[in-house]
């Protein structure tokens, strides 16, 4: 039989497979992924985790799935850019091969047009780095000694290096002009430490003083800064050496000639990595070569914040190591006749059986040892050991090979049997009951039970009514028939199996026990179910990380469960918690296959069948899961414009259309996953499955929103949310404060309109109420003369009759009564105790004239007698002058008027007029000549009174009536409803 040697211990530490395409731990990246050249000088990470490449074809940003360039078409000063490095205030510096300066910022570049200063940077070389200071001044440096300091205030300064070492130290004066500085660093005093090919000085700079030598005899060809303040320099001796911060130095032993050293990194863990032209990369840990990767034009090298090792080289693009490979092991196809692992077999005593295309394979003792098998049993799909150690080998729907008494024999170091048999029996799949004793063999509509001990494989198969999906044993040792529904397989027919019915229709693509009473079933790849005593429990429901691929594998061992996806591993520990209600958590492996074919565990190591070979993962190396993809915003619009957002911030007005676009930066292998939710319009997250994401959000309301995105790799949690504060501000007219500022002015505009109608309004009655009573004071001046002329006619009756003393005092009642008219006249309202003497004396002339024919009686409410009142003026007179002249001077009787004040309303009173007169009937029937007088009086009277009611927002009436109805001579009753001040200003 023919071995293939596995690689031994000395084997796997020194050597790696050439045909990088077909390892899981190693990708590759050239122009046919998006890179504008294959040659590609350094590699560098910027602290928001972008990494940056330099070429022959400037400069290219990557974020684990797409490329970005700046060439000179973009800003660049030139295509050839060699070195690239971050400041603190996140501009990336590019150092061009002709000697000119760029930065990026904000993906804009900047140049010597739109940034003069960096003219002032250029030198006689290309910088090769800078050194920044405690006061933020950038130092550039380059191999002709020059320095260029930029201050915070874009202030350049030039210096020069070992300017003053000639006085200092004039013995290396001769040697000065050959001196290139390679590298800058700072002592914990805070001089400068010059690492040059003439040695190792200090200075201290800028004040160019006190040169001081460290070590001259160690000549630097190139300096790698390591952790730790450790340096290692590649000597013009061609030596490696590492320096400590205390200038200790220790040769490093490598197989390769240190003058074919590009660049030396040291990663996180310790390892050392080493990339020499011609000669590939090394690993190495205690200077001992760990890995060998034949990439012979290596040039960068550098670990990302996912421990991945990048790898530039100068013809063939970009190479990523997954750290992991360091502590597990991959043979690619070549160890398997270019094929793929189909199936994995444990064998207890003897080792690993894998099988691929052509052969099978047993993994022993660090070798391979290859098992041929006949042409027409390809693919080996099916392998199988049975209690009596038979090896069963076959191709799925085609023949099955027994190989009997399979063995190891050690001194030929070849797998031995005594038999071999060819059946012509087809089957998909064979599985075995919770001890293994006992074996079913199906095919599509046929099953064959037998025992592993004494296999009888001649045996005809029993046919089965329905197609059958998959056949597996209960924890009640009985087999489960998966159909079109699930049976029990008992007596050789079906019966239904209560327990599963509820997964009637579906296929069970996988089950196995996690102890003798407890099961795992794979339904549809798509959920896991544990029953136990008859219960389901869902067991997907409970992961933590969710599973987006379909399960196509699943293995227990030692309460761990391990999940295989068609790419992804995850392990699961202690699945059984879901019984009880817990969450589970579930660890994805970091790293991603092509094509998982198998799984197995076996001496505490996870063995991989995949398209890409067999992978050995160590159980104690499987510790964390891969790191998630960092996302970040790319852009954002508005309206569809593009905005410049401040911070994490995003502020709008009033209508609004926002457009969010979004990537993610991971550089592990594996899909991206995405899902997103605004909180304040949203309760759950949205999932997807993007790179690159694009969320649009239209027309939000007013009010105060958090967009948070996260993202993972299906080999990887979720990320930390990326928070995106949005704040909808309304517009002028949505704040409740503006409709209150527009309310409040339009109710003052309009109380002001209101007051000015008032305004006018109460100006025009005022009018109207002066017009009345001009007219009633021309009304009255006319009345005057006749009752002047009567007056003095009586007076003139007295004198005749010698009645002078009468003469005299119906004379001066007659000149007091002139005066208070006069009074009356000139004001609108008068005091009521006035207005009630002028008319007690208007009643008593009337009554002398009159020779007594009347009396009269004026009665007035005590409110009124006790506070003083305003009444408007000569309106009472005209009711009582009517009541003389035409109700009792026709009468044959003696004649009464009275007069009542009365309390009526808050605002008004009433008086009331009466008399005995001939009525208001009669009196229309005796008018004279004066009647017209009389009703124009009235008239003016009630024009007067609705005037004084709008004036003073009070009730203002009068109203007639008989005193006496039914009477020959019923007299007369007038009621006047009038408004009173307390005083005169109110008006």
């Amino acid at each position: 039989m023919r071995k293939t040697p596995l690689l031994n211990i000395a084997f796997i530490l020194g050597f790696c497979a050439n045909i990088f395409a077909q390892n899981p731990y190693i990708r590759h990246y050239t122009t046919l992924d998006g890179l504008p050249t294959n040659t590609i000088y350094q590699i560098y990470q910027d602290s928001r985790k972008f990494l940056w490449f330099t070429s022959d074809a400037g400069v290219v940003k990557f974020d684990g799935s797409n490329f970005t360039s700046y060439r000179k078409r973009d800003g660049l000063s030139s295509n050839d850019v060699v070195r690239i490095k971050e400041d603190s205030k996140g501009r990336v510096w590019i150092f061009n091969y002709n000697g000119t300066v760029n930065f990026i910022l904000n993906n804009k570049v900047f140049n010597g047009n739109n940034a003069p200063f960096l003219n002032s940077l250029t030198g006689k070389g290309f910088p090769v780095d800078f050194i920044t200071d405690s006061r933020q001044t950038i130092y550039f440096y380059n191999w002709q000694r020059e320095v260029f300091a930029l201050d915070t205030n874009n202030k350049v300064s030039k210096y020069l290096l070992f300017k003053n070492i000639a006085s200092e130290l004039p013995y290396i004066k001769k040697y000065l002009s050959i001196f290139k500085v390679l590298y800058l660093s700072k002592k914990t005093s805070g001089d400068w430490v010059i690492w040059c090919n003439g040695g190792i000085y200090s200075q201290d700079l800028p004040q160019n003083k006190k040169t001081a030598v460290l070590d001259s005899s160690l000549h630097c060809m190139a300096v790698f800064p390591a952790r730790n303040n450790t340096y290692y320099v590649k000597s013009y001796d061609s030596e490696l050496i590492k320096v400590t911060g205390d200038f200790q130095k220790e040769k490093i032993i490598f197989p390769a000639g240190a003058n074919k050293i590009k660049t030396v990194l040291e990663d996180s863990d310790g390892y050392l990595w080493i990339a020499a032209y011609d000669e590939g990369v090394y690993c190495l840990k205690n200077n001992k070569v760990v890995r060998h990767f034949n990439i012979r034009d290596a040039l960068g090298l550098l670990q990302d914040h996912e421990k991945n090792i990048w790898i530039s080289t100068q013809s063939d693009g970009i190479y990523v190591i997954n750290h992991d490979i360091l502590m597990q092991n991959h043979f690619d196809r070549t160890y398997f006749d270019n094929y793929g692992v189909n199936k994995l077999c444990d064998s207890p005593g003897l080792g690993i059986w894998c099988t691929s295309t052509k052969s099978a394979y047993l993994l022993k003792n660090d070798f391979f040892y290859v098992l041929p098998v006949p042409k027409d049993l390809r693919p080996v799909n099916i392998a199988y050991l049975l209690k009596n150690n038979t090896l069963l080998l076959g191709s799925i729907g085609n023949r099955l090979c027994t190989f009997e008494n399979i063995k190891f024999m050690a001194l030929s170091k070849e797998i031995g049997y005594s038999k071999r048999l060819i059946y012509t029996i087809h089957i998909k799949k064979i599985t075995d009951d919770y001890h293994g004793n006992l074996a079913a063999l199906f095919d599509q509509n046929t099953i064959l039970l037998t025992s592993t001990f004494k296999p009888l494989l001649k045996t005809s198969f029993n046919e089965i009514s329905e197609r059958i999906n998959n056949a597996f044993f209960n924890a009640e040792n009985e087999l489960v028939i998966n159909a079109k529904k699930n049976y029990l397989y008992q007596n050789n027919g079906l019966v239904i199996c209560p327990d599963l019915s509820r997964f009637n229709g579906t296929t069970i693509l996988g089950h196995v026990f996690l102890d003798n009473s407890t099961e795992l079933l794979n339904i549809d790849g798509d959920s896991l179910y544990i029953l136990q005593n008859h219960k389901l429990y869902n067991l997907t429901k409970a992961f933590d990380t969710p599973v987006e691929l379909q399960i196509k594998n699943i293995f227990y061992t030692d309460s761990t469960l391990y999940l295989a996806t068609i790419t992804d591993i995850f392990v699961c520990h202690n699945p059984k918690k879901v019984i009880t209600g817990n969450s589970i958590s579930l660890e994805p492996l970091n790293i991603s296959f092509n094509n998982i074919n198998d799984i197995l565990i076996h001496k505490d190591t996870l063995y991989i069948a995949s398209d890409d070979g067999l992978t050995i993962i160590a159980k104690s190396s499987i510790i964390n899961s891969a790191l998630p993809p960092t996302p970040f915003l790319q852009s954002i619009s508005v309206n569809d414009v593009l905005s410049n957002y401040p911070g994490n911030e995003l502020k709008l007005t009033g209508k609004n259309k926002i457009n969010l676009s979004f990537g993610c930066i991971g550089y592990s292998s594996g899909s991206v996953f995405y899902s997103y939710m605004l909180v304040g319009a949203e309760n759950k997250w949205t999932l997807g499955k993007e790179s690159r994401i694009e969320i649009v959000y239209q027309n939000l309301p007013k009010g105060h929103y958090v967009f948070k995105l996260r993202v993972r790799k299906s080999n990887s949690g979720w990320s930390s949310p990326l928070d995106l504060a949005i704040t909808i501000k309304p517009t002028l007219v949505e704040y409740p404060v503006f409709w209150a500022f527009i309310v409040l002015i339009a109710s003052g505009i309009i109380f002001l309109i209101i007051s000015l109608i008032r305004i006018q309004k109460m100006k025009r009655v005022e009018v109207n109420h002066q017009l009345i009573v001009m007219e009633q004071k021309a009304l009255q001046s006319m009345m005057n003369p006749h009752f002047i002329f009567n007056s003095l006619g009586s007076i003139q009756n007295y004198l005749l009759k010698n009645k002078g003393s009468e003469a005299v005092i119906y004379l001066s009642q007659f000149a007091s009564l002139i005066r208070q008219n006069l009074n009356s006249i000139n004001t609108p309202m008068i005091v009521l105790e006035e207005e009630v003497d002028r008319m007690r004396n208007y009643l008593e002339l009337e009554k002398k004239r009159l020779e007594n024919k009347f009396d009269y009686s004026i009665e007035m409410d005590e409110a009124f007698e006790e506070n003083g009142v305003f009444i408007p003026s000569m309106i009472i007179q005209t009711i009582a002058e009517n009541s003389i002249w035409h109700g009792i001077a026709s009468l044959e009787d003696q004649g009464f008027v009275k007069i009542r004040i009365l309390a009526y309303k808050p605002k008004s009173l009433k008086i009331i007029i009466e008399d005995n007169g001939i009525g208001m009937k009669k009196s229309q029937e005796y008018s004279s000549k004066n009647s017209h007088h009389q009703h124009l009086g009235l008239q003016i009277i009630q024009k007067r009174l609705g005037l004084l009611s709008k004036k003073y927002n009070t009730e203002s009436s009068i109203n007639y009536s008989e005193s006496i109805p039914g009477k020959l001579y019923p007299g007369t009753r007038v009621e006047l409803v009038l408004p009173f001040l307390y005083n005169i200003n109110d008006s």
